[in-house]
């Protein structure tokens, strides 16, 4: 009797295998749960994070002139098309241009602008066709022009090139017209850019 009591006695003790299957799930359910958090939460996490700022575009205010320009007379319709301002810099002063008269252009000026510190001068011709503007053109510096700009006489938008060092001259065709700037202290390519024509 003590014997079958002992042995019935061991076979109840015994786990059941069903036991064994929960618990291994169960253990299974949490190890997963604990992978799980901490890939969503992550360690660095905040559980409130605070919202960011977007951050700030800053743009630089186009130049605009701080002198007043001189009076102008009138002139020929060349004459008349040139900007009293280009940019920062106002018309202040103008004469003929008597050495590209010489090089046949029918209507020329040398026109300087400043913006109230540094001086800028800007000469300005017309030819009576684009072939002889051409031909000038090539007698002048054509071999470091600027970019042409497409119309006469009308704003059209031009790329507008990287500064070069130094910074002091540009010239350009504009068909049937020719512009040269001078700018001893620097920004002619700004000035080029700010052109109209």
């Amino acid at each position: 009797m003590t014997e079958e009591s002992n042995g019935r006695h061991s076979k109840d003790a015994r786990p059941r295998p069903m036991t064994w299957v929960w618990a291994g799930l169960l253990g299974l359910f949490l190890v997963a749960g604990v992978v799980v958090g901490y890939f969503v939460i992550g360690p660095d996490k905040e559980s409130d994070p605070k919202p960011t700022k977007p951050a700030e575009t800053i743009t630089a205010p186009a130049p605009t002139p701080v002198i007043t320009p001189s009076p102008r007379s009138e002139g020929s319709a060349f004459y008349n098309s040139m900007p009293s301002t280009v940019g920062a810099y106002v018309l202040v002063g103008e004469e003929d241009n008597a050495l590209w008269k010489d090089a046949k252009a029918f209507d020329a000026y040398v026109l300087k602008y400043s913006d109230g510190t540094h001086e800028i001068l800007l000469m300005a011709g017309q030819w009576r066709t684009a072939e002889a503007a051409e031909e000038a053109f090539a007698g002048f510096n054509g071999e470091s022009a600027w970019p042409g700009k497409d119309a006469v006489l009308s704003p059209t938008p031009a790329p507008c090139p990287k500064a070069p060092d130094p910074d002091t001259a540009a010239i350009w065709l504009n068909r049937d017209a020719i512009f040269e700037v001078q700018a001893p202290d620097g920004g002619a390519a700004r000035f080029y850019c700010d052109m109209p024509y």
